[in-house]
This record gives C-alpha cells, sequence and structure tokens, in this order.
C-alpha cells in the first residue's frame, strides 16, 4: 500500500472510532463470531490496527483486508 492509501483507511477507522453509534452495527456482527467481546475490546482492535498503519507493519493490502473483515468492517470501503 502506499501512503496516501493508508492515510485514507487509516482515516475512515478514525471515522469508525469518533462515531460509536456507527461503528456498533459492525460490531453486533463481530459479536456473532466472537462471543466473548465486548465493544471495548472491539474498539481496541480498531486503535491497534491504526496503530499497525501507522508503524508500517501492515503494508500489505492483502494482510490489510484480513484484518478489515476479521472486524466485520465495510471491505469495500478498504479496496477488499
Amino acid at each position: 500500500m502506499n501512503t496516501e492509501q493508508k492515510n485514507d483507511y487509516r482515516d475512515k477507522l478514525r471515522r469508525f472510532l469518533a462515531t460509536p453509534h456507527s461503528s456498533n452495527t459492525f460490531f453486533e456482527e463481530y459479536k456473532e463470531e466472537n462471543k466473548d467481546a465486548n465493544f471495548d475490546d472491539y474498539t481496541k482492535s480498531l486503535e491497534d490496527l491504526i496503530d499497525k498503519l501507522d508503524e508500517g507493519k501492515l503494508d500489505d493490502q492483502a494482510q490489510f483486508c484480513e484484518e478489515i473483515k476479521k472486524l466485520k468492517l465495510p471491505h469495500n470501503q478498504f479496496g477488499c
């Protein structure tokens, strides 16, 4: 992924964090597969994903898409 893509994805992830009511829908879907998860755990996972992008630990689009799909985010918004 190039820097512009990472910045775009990071901004989208931050918007999900900033609007809990919109990310709650995705959390409910996530919770179906992760019964013990709570919303705080879910938001922490979003924050961790942002950190991985910031630190250059997710340069591979396919690897990033795996994370997006695990979190049940709208993968079409992230080029997946």
